[in-house]
């Protein structure tokens, strides 16, 4: 009898560890991210001094958007690169893609179109 607990509750861990492995396998290289409208409350440039042992020490820079979601007063943290960084303005909105709470593309405006005279 305690060899069939045995096989069903390692059974059973091993179905979770394997969900959760997929799950991550999924989030990290297969989803693309979800294209979404954010207001940019604000933007932060963090600088943190670093160091490694063949290149002594050094600056690296973090970037962080505070951003609100169309349908919620909640401000998030997003983080981005350099590039992105500076095409955001503070006070704007903007069409972007987020993959895991990272600003992956900004979109282009979508223009109205003109009426024809």
């Amino acid at each position: 009898m305690e060899i069939v607990w045995d096989v069903i509750i390692f059974t059973l861990i091993g179905a979770s560890v394997g969900a959760g492995l997929v799950g991550f396998i999924y989030a990290v290289f297969i989803y693309k991210g979800s294209e979404i409208r954010i207001f940019v409350v604000r933007k932060r440039k963090n600088l943190y001094k670093t160091y490694h042992w063949k290149h002594g020490t050094g600056t690296e820079e973090h970037y962080v958007v505070y951003a609100k979601y169309p349908n919620s007063d909640k401000i998030h943290t997003l983080g981005c690169d350099g590039y992105i960084y500076r095409k955001l303005r503070a006070n704007k909105g903007y069409n972007v893609t987020i993959k895991l709470m990272w600003i992956t593309k900004v979109h282009r405006e979508k223009l109205k179109s003109q009426k024809k005279r």
